[in-house]
């Protein structure tokens, strides 16, 4: 099969830190080594075809093209992000069409930034759409006034997911958030393709800032949706509790507030216990990797999440994880046997919950628990459902085409 994807992130561009450029990187690779053809469109800063370990990636700097260019001068820059996003979704459509002499059974993009939108208008092959978050839940959590710029790509993304005949999600979560809020609801739920990829382990940065610590980790982007601020909130007392332990945050720094960032915000809320605070920008794999299995415990406080990559991380490598209920970590975690759960946005019941895993003499057990569970997201299963899914779809827009 030959399988096309679009997406705004992917492991090749120096600027990703979500889980859709990692996820895709896992459902390629693996789809590659299973002798299917993959092309990957991703949105870069620069124009250039490349082979990334055995796929084709073709990267697309939409922000350089004409086309942006002219719009952002007509609308006076105010629209700078939806036309970023529109001329990339443009220019994959005719990426796609130079690509289509080769016969691409099936395109798959994300709902995120509606990047596959004209390929939906204008194409002819059949489109899935993976389902990776709902704007809708990301602005309760932000902390600007909507401006025309937000308030265009909701609509753009919504229009989107409205035309779009074949979905699925990675959580039932946002399976019921979309029924609910969006009124979508033909969406299939397919779980997130898992594995820990083979990787040379860089210790650097581990020796360097971590080792002889015992740690709780965060890992992820510094923001407010993923909780960070609460686990600010409910370190100073957790410091004063457990002399030993140290707090390690991994991830780019995004804003808080107009004026804070949320890296200044964690060291305010930890100004007297400074010597015992770990803060570090994005790590590659290969330098994560050695920092997530040296952790004593991984702290992941989200207000809201799909089904995230940093989750089956570190529960893949054995961890035991303290996530937040009603935020699809529940969909993975039995509290007290793989990993354990806590009410989200609550500060004392997060400190509480800390203070008690913390000592406990069953944690390595339960990190094998993690590891087991974790085993069941293998792309031999999941992957396998995706592509049932995709021949599904194939079969019944052949048959939709001849009814015509």
């Amino acid at each position: 099969m030959h399988i096309c994807f679009i997406t705004p992130e992917y492991v090749t561009e120096y600027y990703f830190s979500g889980g859709i450029a990692q996820t895709f990187h896992r459902i390629a690779k693996w789809l590659t080594l299973h002798n299917h053809e993959v092309d990957i469109i991703v949105a870069s800063n620069i124009n250039e075809d490349i082979i990334y370990e055995g796929t084709s990636v073709h990267r697309i700097a939409p922000r350089n093209s004409f086309l942006f260019a002219v719009l952002n001068k007509i609308t006076f820059g105010r629209l700078s992000l939806t036309l970023g996003m529109l001329s990339f979704s443009y220019l994959a459509y005719k990426k796609i069409k130079t690509l289509s002499s080769q016969k691409i059974d099936i395109i798959q993009s994300v709902n995120y930034s509606f990047c596959g939108l004209f390929t939906l208008l204008f194409s002819s092959i059949p489109q899935v759409v993976r389902i990776t978050s709902h704007r809708f839940l990301w602005t309760k959590f932000m902390f600007k006034k909507k401006k025309v710029d937000n308030i265009v790509i909701e609509f753009l993304e919504s229009f989107y997911l409205h035309r779009i005949r074949y979905s699925f999600v990675p959580s039932l979560l946002l399976k019921e958030v979309f029924s609910k809020e969006a009124s979508i609801n033909h969406i299939r739920y397919i779980p997130t393709p898992f594995y820990i990829e083979e990787t040379k382990l860089d210790n650097r940065i581990y020796k360097k800032e971590i080792e002889g610590k015992k740690y709780l980790l965060f890992f992820g982007r510094l923001e407010k949706k993923k909780g960070v601020h609460i686990l600010a909130e409910a370190l100073p007392e957790v410091f004063s509790k457990i002399p030993e332990l140290h707090a390690v945050f991994i991830g780019r720094d995004m804003f808080l507030s107009e004026r804070q960032t949320m890296k200044s915000y964690i060291i305010d809320q930890c100004k007297d216990f400074l010597g015992r605070l770990v803060i570090i920008g994005n790590l590659t794999h290969s330098q994560l990797y050695p920092c997530i299995k040296n952790a004593h415990l991984v702290v992941l406080p989200s207000l809201i999440d799909n089904f995230p990559n940093t989750l089956l991380e570190s529960m893949g490598l054995g961890k035991a994880v303290l996530g937040t209920i009603g935020a699809s970590f529940d969909e993975v975690i039995e509290d007290g046997v793989n990993g354990f759960l806590v009410p989200k946005d609550n500060v004392k019941a997060l400190t509480e919950k800390i203070i008690n895993i913390w000592g406990r003499s069953d944690l390595e057990q339960i990190g094998k628990n993690a590891a087991k569970k974790a085993q069941e997201y293998s792309p031999e299963k999941s992957v396998n459902q995706i592509l049932e899914y995709y021949q599904d779809i194939i079969k019944k827009d052949s048959s939709k085409k001849l009814c015509h």
